[in-house]
């Protein structure tokens, strides 16, 4: 009897040691659009095992008590924690913002894509929002502007099956688009 408590005491430990750990991550510069649960745009991440190399992962993170702003690379300190119970349309796990390691604003000639219109099955998808009289968005949640290339991008997202666009920074977290690409 004794042997066995000590088991499940031993066991206990452990797992309550699994369930809670530090760990950093760095999020990019830019969202990418996911397509998971919901479809938003979410920070492109870094496990620390892959800090200073090009590998990139996408996905939703929930970072308690962190407010990400677009434009800026971080490196977060973190608590990842496991919930006590989580649906099926929810992770597992959450972290819990420590510290602010470093937050370092983008190259200014930093640019990146976004797929404005994508074919599904026969369907077409647009992840560009909006119109042009009252603006454009990224799933409304990333404001474009778009200055000499609004009509074509008018034009473009309406009669295109796949359509590309290439952005850099703008001011107050907008994106200004500097280019389009039909697929």
């Amino acid at each position: 009897m004794r042997q066995s408590l000590l088991v499940f005491v031993i066991f206990l430990f452990n797992s309550c040691e699994d369930s809670v750990s530090d760990s950093y991550i760095r999020l990019n510069h830019f969202e990418g659009i996911n397509t998971g649960f919901i479809t938003t745009l979410c920070p492109f991440f870094q496990n620390q095992s892959d800090f200073g190399t090009d590998n990139w992962s996408s996905g939703c993170l929930e970072i308690r008590g962190f407010e990400y702003e677009r434009g800026f690379i971080y490196e977060l300190r973190v608590l990842k924690q496991y919930h006590d119970k989580y649906l099926a349309d929810s992770y597992q796990f959450y972290y819990e913002l420590k510290e602010v390691v470093s937050k370092v604003q983008a190259n200014q000639d930093a640019t990146f894509e976004y797929q404005l219109k994508i074919i599904q099955g026969d369907q077409p998808v647009n992840y560009l929002t909006g119109n042009l009289e009252d603006g454009y968005s990224i799933l409304g949640r990333a404001e474009v502007v778009c200055e000499n290339w609004c009509d074509e991008l008018t034009d473009k997202i309406e009669s295109e099956d796949r359509l590309t666009g290439t952005f850099e920074h703008a001011e107050n977290g907008k994106i200004r688009l500097i280019g389009l690409r039909s697929e």
